[in-house]
């Protein structure tokens, strides 16, 4: 994975699990973000230098989750 991340945020897949990588410094806001709009998602982690991975609960609309985070970016 990238160390350099800019553009829009995704989801990504890892077997069955999903996760947004985000720059630490907005991985907080964007963790509230989606919780305020009920999206189960685990607390940011670090994955990399100044990259946070945020875990996405299973069974969520991925289209809806990735509509949210083409509105927050």
């Amino acid at each position: 994975m990238s160390t350099k991340r800019t553009g829009r945020l995704k989801v990504e897949g890892s077997g069955a699990r999903h996760y947004i990588y985000v720059a630490s410094n907005r991985s907080q806001a964007l963790h509230t973000y989606l919780r305020a709009h009920s999206i189960t998602a685990g607390p940011p982690q670090p994955s990399s230098s100044d990259i946070d991975s945020i875990a996405l609960g299973r069974g969520l609309d991925l289209k809806a989750v990735q509509a949210l985070l083409d509105q927050w970016s």
